[in-house]
């Protein structure tokens, strides 16, 4: 049972965000521990793949979110061996590691919070084995989601995982955070899908969990283990993913509604009769227009919009969306749209895509949170959402995937205001807290990192932590792996 969380014990800050980005700082570290993995590194990578120089390693210091720190030395293996001999050197010399994608994170996950390696797997991105009978494929995670589908696109298939991030994503990443994006409805998350990993433990072991087969009941579930630990535990190298054809047929539904809480009404009860919808994702005022200027699409007049998408025969298709508008009217749909060609279904999603690149040019400033609410407590989450950002006078934009409940309000502000930043802050708290005491979670798929650390004991008891931590112990006792994270 998670603990029961009141405003007054929620953290009164959150981390200067500002100082992180504006200055970098190097970890305080035994100057002959680093000296003599520095010293190391290139007969392990060879010269060319070892970065030290101060301009260098500020690329690698942040990711997607406000967050940075300068770490002592960047690298870039070709192999899963050669990781393996990074992390045995670092354990020995008890230097922190951090592995790393793309660093489109939002949550500060590969950020080197005290410094030390940064290993950034790019140059591991092969395909090594395409299965098309079992509609498997084994790559390298250095891979970036783009390249694998583009791939797998010529034989009519694709890793239907669609984070916001998809066109630079790499699939460590996506491991690492157990990533979703709007089509999890149908095809789930991350780890719905992946079957098998290699991951290197942070002894420098290389070990190989989970079964090419679907279906698997032998011993613990390691892979999951490893799934969402956000490199903490050890760093994935290759996987086996599942894939699924192409859609070749889908519509999408577009509902405009006159307050928030009609349209959370109308995606509970859509979810309630069991539709098979591919997607469902909701945007609210805030986020229509901006999206609307942004991008010149006749997006509606209204207070928030539901998007519905269903995939399949035309037949089923159509009446899967009669069912759908009949709901969407009955709870004050007053403007239904439905896509007369795959060319206008794909205007819809662009329009859902891009809605945080256009939302942050906004403020200086724009902090997402990714917390989850049971679906049928949607109706009161968004209306607290709404009565925060009256409460402290901030430009507050939701928008996200409603079939699982999993929302993005984000907090737009001038991070060098410092009664912005305040009020920011304490709106954050209630965000959060509004979640929890709904029932739901901090984070769906954006992960902890350093994001939500200081939150993280709001949601789990003390116990379960005690054993998340007891699991870190046994694999990483130096405590060399991502470190102070939310574990």
């Amino acid at each position: 049972m998670k603990t029961a969380v009141s405003l007054q014990n929620l953290p009164s800050r959150i981390p200067n965000r500002r100082s992180r980005v504006r200055k970098p700082r190097r970890s305080r570290r035994s100057s002959v521990q680093l000296d003599r993995v520095v010293a190391r590194l290139p007969s392990i990578v060879g010269g060319g793949s070892v970065l030290t120089d101060r301009a260098e390693l500020v690329c690698y210091s942040y990711d997607a979110s406000c967050y940075s720190r300068l770490p002592d030395v960047v690298v870039f293996p070709n192999s899963s061996e050669e990781i393996s001999k990074i992390v045995r050197l670092a354990n020995r010399e008890r230097v922190p590691v951090t592995p790393r994608g793309a660093g489109t994170s939002l949550s500060g996950g590969p950020v080197p919070a005290r410094g030390g390696i940064v290993v950034v797997l790019a140059r591991m991105n092969r395909i090594l084995d395409l299965d098309e009978d079992n509609l498997t494929v084994t790559c390298e995670v250095g891979l970036t989601l783009r390249d694998l589908n583009r791939s797998l696109a010529r034989k009519l298939l694709h890793f239907p995982i669609d984070p916001g991030s998809s066109e630079a994503a790499t699939l460590g990443g996506m491991i690492g955070e157990n990533a979703s994006g709007m089509h999890s409805p149908r095809f789930g998350k991350t780890k719905d899908r992946v079957l098998s990993l290699e991951v290197v433990l942070p002894n420098g072991d290389i070990i190989h969990v989970g079964s090419k087969c679907f279906k698997s009941a032998s011993g613990y579930n390691l892979k999951e283990l490893f799934i969402g630990s956000e490199g903490t535990l050890g760093i994935v190298t290759k996987a086996t993913l599942r894939l699924s054809p192409l859609p070749d047929n889908y519509t999408v539904i577009s509902a405009s509604f006159k307050t928030t809480v009609a349209a959370g009404r109308a995606i509970s009860r859509v979810v309630k009769r069991g539709l098979p919808v591919s997607a469902l994702e909701f945007m609210d005022r805030p986020s229509i227009e901006v999206v609307k200027a942004f991008t010149g699409l006749p997006l509606p007049q209204a207070a928030a919009m539901v998007l519905i998408e269903c995939t399949g025969p035309e037949g089923e298709v159509q009446n899967h969306l009669a069912d759908a508008a009949e709901i969407l009217r009955e709870e004050g749909a007053f403007e239904l749209r439905i896509s007369s060609d795959r060319g206008e279904a794909d205007r819809l999603w662009h329009a859902r895509k891009v809605t945080y690149g256009a939302i942050s040019r906004i403020r200086p400033t724009a902090i997402q949170a990714d917390p989850v609410v049971p679906v049928s407590k949607l109706p009161d989450y968004l209306a607290r959402l709404d009565l925060i950002a009256q409460k402290y006078a901030l430009k507050i934009v939701s928008y996200g995937h409603a079939a699982d409940g999993n929302l993005h309000p984000t907090v737009l502000i001038d991070e060098g205001n410092p009664e912005e930043m305040r009020y920011a802050r304490m709106a954050l708290a209630e965000i959060y807290q509004s979640a929890l005491e709904l029932g739901g979670t901090l984070t769906g798929e954006h992960g902890v990192g350093v994001e939500k650390s200081d939150y993280f004991n709001l949601e789990w008891p003390s116990n379960v932590v005690s054993v998340m931590r007891e699991i870190k112990a046994v694999l990483d006792p130096n405590n060399i792996m991502n470190p102070r994270k939310w574990i």
